[in-house]
């Protein structure tokens, strides 16, 4: 009956020490995760002023950009037929005026047979109405349907002329074959495509990226482009064309950019290249305000301190643009003297070298 207090009391005891253990473990990790933000660990260091001076507003905007040719083309036969040859396949480079296919040329050279047949009739028959005409046996209307028809027959022989010459698919530039569309022994149709190629001229090559709204608004704005190339060398770009209306499937705005590149340094289409766009506007001042100087936030404003003349007081301002390591804000022309680090020991006097 008497052993039961001292285990009461025992287990008593224990529940307390692991109680006591929890607020201390509780309050420990309070304190670290004050201590580890930005703010507390600029409060708690000296007080320190800088002072910031004025710089135009510069933005970065890095984005990841994809090779193309800016422009390309489909080559097709004139008139319709059986393809005999194709001579040069995907990714093939082919000179000037190369003959890169050809048609089945039967039924065109029939086709030319029966027109200078008809030519010659009409030929003939013209011959023959004149000096009908000239005898008075015929009326004017007569010598000039057979002059009519003979015109008609030229032309017509003409353009069986020029199908023949058509059976050919000549590389219009120097270019690259991007794709082949038909199989030899194919039947296709006039104007459809055989072959897709684009210009193997160094500035037939560009980067295409998307860009926001707000993105494309900074291009008006003074613009500095630098696309790093599969080898890390870093040439420098301009733009050569904004797009009008956004794409419907992503909202964004294609730009396309020319390279300062040459032969030994070409990429290759369909690779993704690093482009960084940095833009400064010269009418816009801005003071680089280090995260560290951030004392607070208010309202979707940062709350800083600032000093003049020796007396420091609290500022709301609104932010511009925020990364990892600085906040821009809008500037005058003057320097800013900002408080980078011990603002919560402002209570005290400032530093003499400080002021």
């Amino acid at each position: 009956m008497n052993a039961a207090p001292p285990v009461t009391s025992r287990l008593v005891r224990c529940l307390q020490a692991q109680s006591s253990l929890l607020y201390i473990t509780c309050f420990f990790l309070l304190t670290l995760s004050l201590l580890s933000t930005p703010t507390a660990i600029a409060d708690n260091l000296p007080i320190k002023v800088v002072s910031i001076e004025p710089t135009p507003l510069e933005l970065k905007v890095n984005r990841i950009g994809k090779v193309d040719f800016r422009h390309k083309a489909n080559l097709s036969f004139k008139t319709a037929g059986y393809i005999q040859k194709l001579l040069v396949d995907v990714g093939q480079t082919m000179r000037s005026n190369a003959t890169i296919a050809t048609l089945e040329a039967n039924d065109l050279v029939a086709n030319q047979k029966s027109a200078q047949a008809s030519y010659r009739k009409a030929t003939q028959d013209l011959e023959r109405a004149r000096k009908l005409y000239r005898n008075r046996t015929v009326s004017k209307d007569f010598l000039e349907q057979a002059e009519t028809a003979q015109i008609q027959a030229k032309a017509q022989l003409e353009n069986t002329q020029y199908d023949i010459n058509k059976s050919e698919i000549q590389a219009p530039f120097h270019a690259i074959v991007l794709d082949r569309l038909v199989q030899p022994g194919e039947l296709v149709a006039a104007g459809s495509p055989v072959y897709l190629i684009a210009s193997s001229n160094p500035d037939n090559l560009v980067v295409k990226l998307d860009l926001t709204q707000s993105e494309i608004e900074l291009l008006k704005y003074s613009v500095n482009i630098q696309v790093t190339l599969p080898d890390n060398q870093k040439v420098s770009g301009e733009i050569a064309s904004i797009a009008a209306i956004t794409n419907p499937q992503t909202g964004l705005y294609e730009i396309e950019i020319l390279l300062d590149i040459d032969k030994t340094n070409r990429p290759y289409a369909g690779q993704w290249l690093q482009t960084t766009l940095t833009t400064t506007n010269t009418e816009q001042l801005v003071y680089s305000i280090p995260l560290s100087a951030l004392a607070g936030m208010k309202d979707e404003n940062a709350i800083i301190w600032v000093s003049k003349k020796g007396k420091v007081a609290q500022k709301k301002v609104k932010v511009l643009r925020l990364d990892h390591n600085q906040f821009l804000i809008t500037a005058n022309h003057e320097p800013l003297n900002v408080v980078v680090h011990g603002w919560g020991k402002l209570g005290q006097d400032l530093p003499t070298d400080n002021k």
